[in-house]
């Protein structure tokens, strides 16, 4: 449960249901901080995640988009995402401004999947790099719900659609991403 109490959390409700890539960008539009970073609701964070996850954006000025290890199950080894040979975050962390000049995930091309992508997409396109953040960690409990064959129908068409916008720059992407190789040493780690 969230304490709305505090002055800094504001819940908006998601009615009628908007699908993953429209609601997070509506949250996103809204977020006032210096960063936004998101999650899932079946996502626990891990003690220090976010002072870390603060701390490597702080001092690593040249990424764009931070990408938070995680789990499954609450069970190692932690991992990022790769797309087409890209990291990107499936939970992740961005300065607020940046986002809000990329334009977050790209509703025009996804419906469910793919959003992340596309947001790192961009993120390398502005020359930007992407990288894990070792010590900002989250587990993950994916469980089936009454959304989940319904979001799922969308990935063939959703990564067809990704790749129909964005699949001419694969290459000068993956140059930006190759730079930040030293960063992402492993997209595993224990």
């Amino acid at each position: 449960s969230i304490n709305t109490s505090l002055r800094q959390i504001t819940v908006l409700d998601e009615y009628p249901r908007l699908g993953h890539v429209k609601g997070y960008n509506r949250l996103f539009r809204a977020a006032k901080g210096r960063y936004t970073v998101w999650l899932n609701d079946d996502a626990e964070v891990e003690d220090s995640w976010d002072t870390a996850a603060i701390r490597f954006m702080d001092e690593h000025q040249e990424v764009g988009l931070g990408a938070l290890y995680y789990c499954d199950q609450g069970k190692p080894p932690y991992r990022i995402n790769a797309y087409q040979g890209m990291p990107y975050a499936n939970f992740g962390i961005i300065k607020t401004d940046l986002g809000n000049e990329l334009g977050w995930f790209d509703d025009e091309v996804c419906y469910f999947y793919g959003g992340d992508n596309s947001l790192a997409f961009r993120v390398y396109l502005a020359g930007l790099g992407v990288a894990g953040i070792p010590y900002s960690r989250i587990c993950h409990y994916p469980s089936p719900d009454e959304n989940r064959p319904e979001n799922e129908s969308h990935q063939v068409d959703d990564a067809t659609r990704l790749m129909d916008k964005y699949g001419q720059h694969v290459d000068k992407m993956l140059g930006v991403s190759r730079k930040f190789n030293s960063l992402n040493r492993e997209l595993f780690i224990t």
